[in-house]
């Protein structure tokens, strides 16, 4: 099963389950949307006969392969009748990708309780990603297209 998440379908609620993280004085979860949302919940959602019965609720876009080791960069969409919940306790989440509600709306629920949470979104105008395999491995070259 997922380890950052779970998915009740009752709700159409998705909960983030990793707890904060005392950092610099804050208290901070990070979630990357590629590995700890879209693919943990895709893990999910193929292990278990009840999800697999619903459409997937994240769409991606993007991230198709180029010529010369380069792919395109990726923009993940949640169905708007999907939310993802904080971790029940006061942090600041940190987002590192592109993730909207396709109805333009917040992909986010407040948490149930009184807790204080504080989005950041690292979003992207990532449009292509580049490796070159080299000595010891692979490195990553990102080039960014900004639209003016």
């Amino acid at each position: 099963m997922g380890v950052h998440l779970t998915a009740d379908i009752t709700t159409r609620i998705i909960t983030l389950t990793t707890a904060p993280v005392l950092e610099n004085g804050d208290m901070v979860v990070d979630i990357d949307v590629k590995v700890d949302m879209y693919s943990d919940l895709k893990e999910d959602w193929q292990a278990s006969s009840t999800l697999r019965k619903l459409d997937f609720p994240i769409q991606a876009v993007g991230g198709q392969d180029k010529p010369g080791d380069v792919d395109l960069g990726t923009t993940y969409f949640v169905n708007s009748d999907w939310k993802f919940a904080p971790y029940e306790a006061t942090h600041r989440l940190r987002i590192n990708g592109n993730i909207y509600s396709v109805d333009g709306t917040t992909p986010f629920n407040t948490t149930a309780g009184a807790y204080n949470v504080i989005i950041e979104n690292n979003l992207s105008a990532l449009v292509e990603v580049a490796s070159i395999e080299g000595g010891g491995g692979t490195d990553r070259f990102i080039w960014e297209t900004m639209i003016f």
